[in-house]
């Protein structure tokens, strides 16, 4: 999913949950809009998760 299609995934009125897959395979779901924050440059993305945990993903980094 590149930075683009993240944004409209999100973008999506009625928001729809959907997968968000780095390039190395991993997977962190996106359950509702406000679960998900972008960073200032659009680089880093912050996922709240149901476990009430944060995972930090680096969009441009190859290992996510």
């Amino acid at each position: 999913m590149t930075v683009e299609q993240l944004r409209e995934a999100h973008q999506v009125r009625p928001f729809k949950p959907f997968r968000l897959q780095t390039a190395d395979g991993r997977e962190t779901d996106v359950t509702h809009p406000e679960c998900l924050m972008f960073s200032r440059s659009g680089r880093t993305v912050a996922v709240a998760r149901p476990e009430d945990s944060i995972k930090i993903i680096d969009l441009l980094s190859e290992d996510g």
